[in-house]
């Protein structure tokens, strides 16, 4: 069961990055909704650290969905586990974390009746927890595949949008505290004054 489980998470990955890089490369099922970013909230991150990734929905009312309603999102979590763990997420408070009650979703909220389009340069969606496992360059993505999952895209009243974005984080390892040093130093000059 355990085996069958594991290998039905490797296969949902990799359809979802299939459909990722396909909607990326193609541009076919993106709506012209506006732009869906990832902010780190720290510069500098370190191996061990558990960081907050933003989410945030730039231009929500360009293009076709101009003095619509948005009235929800939904999306999945795409980042190799041997180097992020999720540790969880913050909605934002103009939304209601629908997140457990959808087996094949990893991150959904609505809002009802819905955000209307008052001329809003974004909306925040919240923020998502990683606590993070190791060095390098790390890729961390979310999206949406509304035609394999109901849950999933930007809900307008009009239309549904899937979406997809990326970014890579610069991971360092943990520098050695300074007081190691000093006292590295120290047992190297007391070392010295002993051979005297």
């Amino acid at each position: 069961m355990f085996v069958l489980r594991f290998k039905m998470k490797q296969v949902k990955f990799f359809l979802q990055v299939a459909l990722f890089i396909s909607l990326s490369v193609f541009g076919v099922g993106f709506a012209n909704a506006g732009l869906i970013t990832l902010t780190p909230n720290q510069q500098q991150i370190f191996v061990g650290d558990t960081i907050g990734i933003d989410v945030i929905l730039k231009d929500p009312f360009e293009g076709a969905f101009s003095g619509d309603v948005l009235s929800g999102f939904g999306f999945d979590l795409l980042f190799d586990s041997n180097n992020l763990e999720f540790s969880g997420r913050d909605i934002s408070s103009l939304w209601d974390d629908d997140s457990d009650f959808f087996a094949d979703t990893d991150v959904a909220a609505s809002n009802f009746p819905g955000i209307d389009d008052l001329g809003q340069s974004e909306v925040f969606f919240g923020t998502l927890y990683f606590h993070v496992l190791s060095a390098g360059d790390l890729s961390l993505g979310i999206v949406s595949d509304s035609l394999s999952s109901p849950n999933q895209g930007l809900f307008y009243l009009s239309d549904i949008a899937d979406f997809g974005t990326s970014l890579t984080l610069h991971v360092n390892e943990v520098p050695a505290p300074a007081s190691l040093a000093f006292m590295v130093v120290a047992l190297g000059i007391c070392g010295a004054r002993a051979r005297r």
